[in-house]
């Protein structure tokens, strides 16, 4: 016995997933004697996010980069708290400007910035 199949029809592909949503990130800096509050919104949800620092002071400068530092909660806020010696070794005292970068696994990403007084 012969058994033959006739197919008919048209081929259609599954619909492919939506891209991720874009983030809207944002980054507001606090400073307190010589701890820095930093507080992100609007990134990716449980995103891992890296920050770079940068800093003014001492002369020539400083960059200080730190991955993971913090990762995003479902709704995409995160908070960092960051102490600095300060002194840079001993080489510094006075005031000391800094800018920061957060940018999460997803590519969003915010700066700000602040100042911290070392004694």
């Amino acid at each position: 016995m012969d058994v033959t199949a006739v197919l008919e029809g048209q081929y259609v592909p599954p619909t492919p997933p939506n891209p991720p949503a874009t983030a809207n990130a944002s980054l507001d800096v606090t400073t307190s004697g010589l701890t820095a509050t930093l507080t992100g919104t609007g990134y990716n949800p449980n995103s891992a996010v890296s920050l770079d620092f940068e800093w003014s002071t001492p002369p020539g400068g400083w960059f200080l980069p730190i991955a993971n530092a913090a990762t995003s909660d479902a709704s995409g806020s995160w908070t960092f708290t960051y102490t600095e010696s300060c002194d840079f070794d001993g080489v510094y005292s006075g005031s000391t400007v800094f800018t920061v970068t957060a940018t999460d696994a997803g590519g969003a990403s915010a700066s700000g910035g602040g100042d911290i007084t070392c004694p």
